[in-house]
């Protein structure tokens, strides 16, 4: 006797991957779970950059392209001091304590924007 062989819930299964597929496109639920956390990390990281010209603070920027967003620190000069802000992130990041603005994002905002991109993936599902 031959062993008989019945698949059950195929078209289900197909329609579910393909959801699934759809929700990974970079104009899909990823995509917009991305741009939203991309934006509320780099508010953050804004919102905690202290320095006493505020160079920094407005050298800070974000780009979001396909499914990575990127906070980094712009290259240019200060008028007024002649410094480049991109040159004394690192060394402010170095001091420590409430300057190292990245180390604390990891710490206490990380989980926070992670929740808010599950969040923002599961209320875009087509």
């Amino acid at each position: 006797m031959k062993p008989k062989l019945e698949l059950q819930g195929l078209q289900e299964s197909q329609a579910a991957t393909l959801k699934i597929i759809a929700a990974l496109d970079p104009k899909g639920a990823t995509g917009i779970a991305t741009q939203l956390m991309t934006i509320r990390a780099f508010r953050w990281v804004v919102t905690q950059t202290h320095v006493k010209t505020g160079t920094l603070k407005a050298a800070r920027s974000m780009t979001v392209s396909s499914l990575q967003g990127i906070i980094f620190t712009q290259s240019g000069i200060n008028p007024k001091t002649g410094q480049n802000p991109k040159a004394y992130d690192v060394p402010e990041q170095a001091r420590g304590g409430t300057h190292q603005t990245y180390v604390n994002f990891m710490a206490t905002q990380a989980h926070i924007v992670g929740r808010l991109g599950i969040v923002t993936m599961l209320r875009n599902l087509p």
